[in-house]
């Protein structure tokens, strides 16, 4: 059985950097100073053990997910304060014709000489945005 060693090496570095930014949490240190840290040390680990990071992919996916599973939330909790905090209901509703009558469709907008129009087929509909922020990266 064949260990690779430097990868064993890694893992063994990023959970006692880990432990170490939870230590500095116990004790209050900045949050900013905790995260720059935690920012620099794992650049220089990464940069030390590049191409021996077999044994800390699986932690590096599971925290994207994690990520994931909490942005999109927080991205439509924030869309819906948006949406809440607008004032009045003559707002919202301003907003809600300007969609109804598609203001705006159909001006033929040039930028730098490029017409506007080659960018119609690339929009992508709310639906699918919405249900990507969902899915795994």
């Amino acid at each position: 059985m064949n260990i690779d060693w430097l990868s064993a090496a890694a893992l063994a570095v990023v959970i006692l950097l880990y432990a170490g930014l939870i230590l500095l949490r116990k004790r209050n240190t900045d949050f900013t100073i905790t995260i720059l840290l935690g920012l620099v040390l794992g650049v220089v680990t990464g940069i030390l053990f590049s191409g021996h990071t077999d044994w800390i992919t699986p932690l590096g996916k599971i925290y994207v997910a994690t990520l994931s599973a909490i942005v999109a939330p927080l991205i439509i909790v924030s869309l819906l304060g948006s949406i809440l905090s607008l004032g009045s209901a003559a707002q919202l509703k301003g907003i809600g014709l300007g969609l109804i009558f598609e203001v705006g469709k159909g001006a033929n907008l040039v930028i730098d000489g490029v017409n506007a129009d080659v960018f119609q087929g690339k929009v992508t509909p709310f639906s699918e945005v919405l249900i990507g922020s969902f899915l795994e990266m």
